[in-house]
């Protein structure tokens, strides 16, 4: 049975591994699509384009080197551990929605890979929390950068984003907590 706990353990391990390196990667992949859309014709802008594609590449692998060596200098803090992957990644996914276009940005859906992770990785409570938060966040972008009109469509739109973010933390929770209780047994 401990072999079992062990090859249970790694998998949900490689699982966040994955999506931490997608709650990187689909921000730079934001950032190149927004930056790119600025029509630029000359050879300059594609060097600079080049050389901004490098940056970008260059600071999401610092940034999850850092990460993965912060969690290991952690060790057994686990108290602070767990909130430190959600308050990173919830401050990555903000900022990526802020410089794409705040509340007209397409990229609002990276929240949910942090929602998924804290979801996984510390508790139902922990991703119902994150994905509150996350709720929060997009629909208070909407209300403060959203230009004051009669009706503001980005708000209506995102409180359906916001029911999704809910619904799929607690599946994801519920669902990792039947599964911690069975191997238990």
């Amino acid at each position: 049975m401990f072999n079992k706990d062990i090859e249970n353990e790694t998998q949900i391990n490689q699982i966040l591994n994955i999506i931490k390196i997608a709650s990187l990667s689909f921000p730079a992949i934001a950032f190149l699509q927004y930056f790119s859309s600025f029509s630029y014709n000359n050879s300059i802008y594609f060097i600079k384009y080049g050389v901004l594609i490098i940056s970008v590449l260059s600071v999401i692998l610092l940034i999850y080197i850092l990460w993965t060596l912060l969690q290991s200098k952690l060790g057994e803090n686990y108290r602070f551990k767990k909130w430190v992957d959600p308050v990173v990644s919830l401050s990555i996914a903000f900022l990526s929605v802020m410089l794409t276009g705040s509340y007209q940005s397409n990229y609002k859906f990276l929240f949910l890979l942090v929602i998924i992770a804290s979801s996984i990785e510390c508790s139902m409570k922990a991703g119902i929390a994150v994905s509150g938060l996350s709720a929060a966040t997009v629909l208070g972008i909407d209300l403060v950068c959203a230009p004051k009109t009669d009706i503001n469509t980005y708000f209506e739109s995102d409180i359906v984003l916001a029911c999704v973010f809910l619904i799929i933390s607690w599946t994801i929770g519920y669902y990792v907590n039947l599964r911690r209780n069975i191997l238990k047994v």
